[in-house]
């Protein structure tokens, strides 16, 4: 007997339970933390792992700050205010910010997150700032590098002659070195450069090679005593203490950065266009801006009229 049609009411079976709906959490009640966090998942693994470690501090950063906001709760002068704020930096902030600003333009560009229809960000005016004009002079760059170790003498070679970044010649292995040129591929901006290999840079190249020990083709052409690569933190910290003993020493008077000298090799390039395409840059306004420091000659005018 078929009881779905011979039975009465009563003696059919009772019907399965629903299921009860899952409640929907509006996207406007949710914390910023949830967005940060996407950030770090999704987008800091197309970094470099340098730049993904100071992208985690200012996350961590956008939490304690932001983190128990609404998503699009914040508002231009939550910022403003923030940015303002006595205790931090004000280029860290403005760091901090870009990172704040780059998470906001996922979340109403390519997100869609409900409620962030724009950037607030971009009505905050970033701290200004004044491009670095330190100038390392001839006598200060052989006076340095008298007092450095080997590995570090290779490394301020490397810079002044290629114009790289610290991290990408810490991060050269024996690999890059093709046959007339060094092939190399920008940590930051991940743009790949064909350096050819001139006689200076063969030099230092094969002073490179005969550093013992030698460990293979595949590895470092900067490293240690040990034959491993440099640390990012191990090489800032020893550079410190160089720029301490060269102060201490008076070989210098005033300190510099690793990255001052991609600043000398651009600005002691005769050719502004070959500076730029030797640092990676798509604008030379960026390089003449930031990077050329020394005192550029200029003709004076013609006379006065006769």
């Amino acid at each position: 007997m078929n009881i779905y049609l011979d039975s009465p009411l009563e003696c059919l079976p009772p019907p399965p339970p629903m299921l009860a709906p899952v409640p929907t959490i509006p996207t406007a009640v949710r914390p910023m933390t949830e967005l940060f966090e996407r950030y770090a998942v999704e987008c800091l693994p197309l970094l470099s792992p340098r730049t993904q470690r100071w992208y985690r501090h200012h996350i961590r950063d956008l939490i304690r700050d932001f983190g128990n906001f609404e998503q699009g709760a914040i508002r231009p002068k939550d910022i403003g205010r923030w940015m303002q704020a006595p205790g931090v930096a004000r280029q860290h902030r403005n760091k901090t910010r870009s990172v704040l600003s780059a998470v906001l333009n996922l979340a109403a560009g390519v997100w869609f997150v409900e409620g962030i229809d724009s950037n607030p960000c971009s009505l905050v005016k970033k701290h200004p700032s004044k491009p670095r004009d330190r100038y390392i002079g001839d006598d200060e760059f052989k006076a340095v590098r008298a007092m450095a170790t080997f590995p570090f003498q290779l490394a301020m070679d490397l810079a002044l002659i290629t114009g790289q970044r610290r991290g990408d010649i810490l991060d050269l292995t024996w690999m890059n070195v093709r046959h007339d040129f060094l092939d190399l591929t920008q940590g930051k901006s991940g743009k790949r450069l064909g350096i050819k290999i001139t006689p200076k840079l063969a030099e230092v190249l094969l002073r490179a090679r005969q550093y013992k020990p030698f460990v293979g083709p595949r590895l470092y052409v900067v490293r240690t005593r040990t034959g491993e690569p440099f640390s990012h933190e191990g090489f800032s910290s020893a550079w410190q203490r160089l720029m301490n003993d060269a102060l201490r020493t008076g070989a210098i008077r005033k300190r510099f950065t690793f990255h001052d000298l991609r600043a000398k090799c651009a600005s002691d390039k005769k050719n502004l266009q070959s500076a730029s395409a030797l640092l990676g840059h798509s604008d030379q306004g960026l390089t003449r801006r930031i990077y050329v420091r020394n005192l550029q000659m200029v003709d004076p005018g013609e006379g006065l009229p006769t």
